[in-house]
């Protein structure tokens, strides 16, 4: 038999023992005979017990509140088609390799190749990772005077821009991670909130010279230890 939630309970434990006027809103699942005390009929929209023609204040159960529903973080699906690491809610690293435009078929149905715009958190936790993943964000040197290989330090900060220049010249993929190779570097500037880097250019297991596609991730990567970044869309 179904009890009610009030004083009384304590001492007869079901509402059909219910005596006197009692007042109405307490909780009540489902609208059966004993749900509720006498005269009182159980709102299931509500939860909670109210006089016929009247009404109650009780938690809507047609509209629970959001601590009442699964974390969006437990229920989200996996990011990543094939293995992979959830960095944050709603973003996941998805491990390489990857051959010539296959880079987005690492993401899952419902995620696409995220930009630089990760929030300082994030890349604060893809950091710990030991791994880097790539986004499909570049940065740019737009001067001609460089080192070999390529860098982008202190020393060309008047030049590194996050927009593309015109006609392109030296590019950087960026992404994140705590994992080192070679190829690996860390800007002088950030866009969002990275700045660590691969070069485009030789000494480097990927190849993204030829991306010239903005927003896109064409590169080809032959590190198993490096993947793409993936956001829910």
């Amino acid at each position: 038999m179904r009890c009610a939630v009030l004083v009384l309970s304590l001492f007869f434990g079901c509402s059909s023992l219910f005596y006197g006027d009692v007042p109405e809103g307490y909780l009540c699942r489902e609208d059966s005979a004993d749900a509720c005390p006498s005269g009182q009929v159980c709102d299931v929209s509500k939860g909670c017990c109210r006089r016929p023609g009247s009404s109650c204040t009780g938690p809507d159960l047609a509209n629970p509140s959001p601590d009442l529903l699964i974390p969006p973080d437990l229920a989200e699906p996996f990011g990543c088609a094939g293995k992979g690491t959830s960095i944050s809610p709603g973003l996941y690293g998805c491990d390489g390799p990857f051959g010539r435009g296959q880079a987005p078929l690492l993401c899952a149905p419902g995620y696409a190749l995220a930009d630089a715009s990760l929030a300082p958190s994030e890349f604060a936790a893809c950091g710990k990772l030991n791994s880097f993943y790539l986004s499909k964000s570049q940065i740019y040197h737009s001067g001609m005077n460089v080192k070999n290989p390529v860098q982008c330090d202190v020393t060309f900060a008047d030049t590194l821009q996050c927009t593309p220049p015109t006609p392109l010249t030296f590019r950087f993929r960026l992404g994140c991670g705590g994992y080192r190779f070679n190829g690996y570097l860390e800007c002088y500037k950030a866009c969002g909130a990275l700045y660590q880097v691969v070069s485009c250019y030789p000494p480097t297991p990927i190849d993204c010279y030829n991306s010239q596609n903005l927003g896109t991730l064409e590169d080809t990567n032959s590190n198993p230890n490096i993947g793409v970044l993936c956001r829910r869309k």
